[in-house]
């Protein structure tokens, strides 16, 4: 595929955005709509390969049956003139989870309960349509820009390994004897290589992603791909407060319970995670919101501002980061701190000087007093005669 090629008559090629596996994606404009997609293309050398030309295939179908705001959407299904299939799909606008875990290595606790809880409800929507993923990994949840979600909708992609129920026998269908997914986020039932895995799959890999997310660190990493396997089915893990001391503690617990080994003992169900995860966000969403508010203002503080006046007084109208308004709260609790300092050393010295001038009022007239007796001598005629008298 080159820059400028018209696919189907309609979509022309703007840029190459992802290569990998058995496709690649492309920016494309459907010249008829004037509308941008992301179109993704199975590789021509896997195109002859049946077997992989319909796991192609049914991932569109999958995809484009789950309707969700944290699911890819899919609007159409077509082959090139040359016979390769391809997916038109939504073009997000953000950046995957691998990518802001690269830059940032972790993400708060807030945003980790927030996002998955998100995900974990488009998950129980595609467990319940009989669709499991199977090969959820940083790489396949995408953070795009929204303005409906609070500036990021986690979105999930790539339900091209997907396992769900057969149209005929109720049985799930997948491929006998493949390595299907990123053995980082394998469950042990899928280490063990089972073949009759269900819903709690996904939950596990969840549960590998959030302590991905909080820790910085993978729950389970080993030098081989059979030590990986191992591990995964034997070794327990480092605790989640272990690794990151400061994580909110249900929080920890949840992630605790999506990596427990025995899948019977282990979180039931993405609904179950979901409910769970939205009132850790929502309780540490309050919580935050409490801190950048500060403390309770006065009343005075809610008085209108004076006509003309542009400054402190009127709120700014650009809209802040949490993390610039969390340091625009601690600098004016600091102005407050020293302005309320200040006031007390201003009616410290003004107490004194009022003590002190009370003080000087009711002192005696000492020097009046010493004045009188000279004052009476002086007024004595004898005393002034005496005075006079010559010698």
């Amino acid at each position: 595929m080159q820059i400028g090629d018209k696919i189907a008559g309609r979509y022309r090629l703007l840029r190459r955005l992802a290569s990998g596996g058995m496709g690649e994606v492309w920016a494309a404009n459907n010249e008829l709509t004037k509308r941008d997609f992301a179109i993704k293309f199975l590789l021509k050398e896997f195109a002859s390969n049946d077997e992989a030309y319909n796991r192609f295939v049914r991932e569109a179908e999958t995809t484009g049956k789950l309707q969700h705001p944290s699911i890819v959407d899919v609007f159409d299904v077509a082959q090139t003139v040359d016979g390769r299939p391809f997916i038109v799909m939504e073009l997000l606008v953000g950046e995957g989870l691998d990518e802001r875990l690269k830059r940032e290595g972790k993400l708060s606790p807030r945003e980790v309960a927030g996002y998955f809880s998100q995900i974990a409800m488009a998950l129980d929507l595609a467990h319940r349509a009989g669709v499991i993923h199977r090969d959820l990994s940083s790489s396949n949840i995408f953070l795009a820009r929204s303005r409906e979600h609070n500036g990021i909708c986690p979105k999930i992609l790539d339900f091209g390994v997907s396992k769900h129920l057969g149209p005929n026998d109720g049985g799930f269908q997948t491929c006998h004897g493949a390595v299907l997914g990123n053995p980082l986020y394998m469950s042990p039932e899928q280490a063990r290589g089972a073949e009759q895995v269900d819903a709690r799959t996904d939950v596990w890999s969840l549960g590998v992603l959030m302590y991905q997310c909080l820790t910085g660190a993978m729950a389970f990493s080993s030098r081989n791909y059979n030590a990986l396997m191992v591990d995964i089915m034997t070794k327990p893990h480092r605790p989640v407060n272990e690794a990151a001391p400061g994580v909110d503690r249900t929080l920890a617990v949840i992630v605790e319970g999506c990596l427990v080994k025995d899948r019977e003992h282990r979180i039931g169900s993405a609904s179950e995670l979901a409910e769970r995860l939205a009132a850790v966000a929502r309780r540490l969403s309050r919580a935050e919101d409490a801190e950048l508010e500060g403390p309770r203002r006065r009343s005075t503080d809610r008085l209108p501002p004076v006509r003309g006046v542009v400054g402190a007084f009127e709120r700014p109208s650009v809209s802040l980061s949490r993390a610039e308004a969390r340091a625009r709260a601690r600098s004016q609790r600091r102005v407050a701190s020293y302005a309320g300092l200040a006031g007390l050393v201003v009616g410290a010295a003004a107490v004194y000087a009022l003590v002190s001038w009370r003080a000087d009022a009711t002192a005696p007239p000492r020097a009046a007093e010493e004045a009188r007796p000279s004052s009476a001598a002086s007024a004595d005629p004898s005393a002034v005669a005496q005075r006079t008298k010559p010698r």
